[in-house]
């Protein structure tokens, strides 16, 4: 097992956290490099689709020049973990609609799933039978989809030598990094897989 993949994140050894899917990391792990996710054009701002998102620990993260001091990320366990572990289910479920049915790319957006903050399956399935698919196929995919968790990635103090700017959507618990060819793996310390899926993947 690769020495990165972890049952826990390290508060004291991690300076920022990025939420991902089971593919995210798969990739990683064979480039050695973070990609951007496909769908981060649907962000807010189109703009910031060479950026990677993070959620800081406020402990690590102390830039006198930043406009936010993360005021809404009050603990560890209750705030940056949670944020973070929302986020990861959210790319999780989109990454694996994207493996699946790609043409839903534009209509199932990330803007979806955070303004919502649960995943409303009725609305997709409308989505899917409009393709032809049968009620029975588009629950099952729906179903697989909700159960995946995603992962976690920790990222040590080596990753504040990088420009790290202001969140553009929530910078009161956020903040980015331009990276348009990735991120190294060498700034991530750490690889914690939160659902039954992706345990069985990792952990073997």
């Amino acid at each position: 097992m690769n020495p990165l993949i972890k049952t826990a994140l390290n508060k004291d050894e991690t300076a920022l956290v990025h939420g991902t899917s089971i593919e995210g990391v798969l990739k990683l792990l064979e480039k050695n490099k973070l990609q951007r996710e496909q769908f981060s054009k649907f962000r807010i701002n189109e703009t910031y689709d060479n950026y990677l998102f993070f959620t800081p620990n406020p402990e690590k993260l102390k830039k006198p020049g930043m406009a936010t001091q993360f005021e809404d990320l009050e603990s560890w366990e209750g705030d940056v973990m949670e944020i973070s572990k929302l986020y990861a289910g959210q790319v999780a479920f989109k990454h694996y609609l994207d493996s699946k049915f790609p043409d839903l790319s534009e209509e199932i957006s990330m803007m979806d799933l955070m303004d919502y903050g649960t995943l409303e399956l009725e609305k997709y399935n409308l989505n899917l039978y409009e393709r032809g698919i049968s009620e029975e196929m588009a629950r099952k995919q729906l179903s697989i989809a909700s159960s995946r968790k995603g992962v976690l990635l920790g990222h040590g103090s080596n990753i504040l030598e990088l420009m790290i700017e202001d969140g553009k959507d929530v910078p009161e618990e956020e903040v980015c990094i331009y990276l348009p060819t990735g991120l190294d793996i060498k700034y991530i310390n750490g690889i914690v897989p939160l659902g039954n899926f992706e345990k069985e993947v990792l952990y073997c």
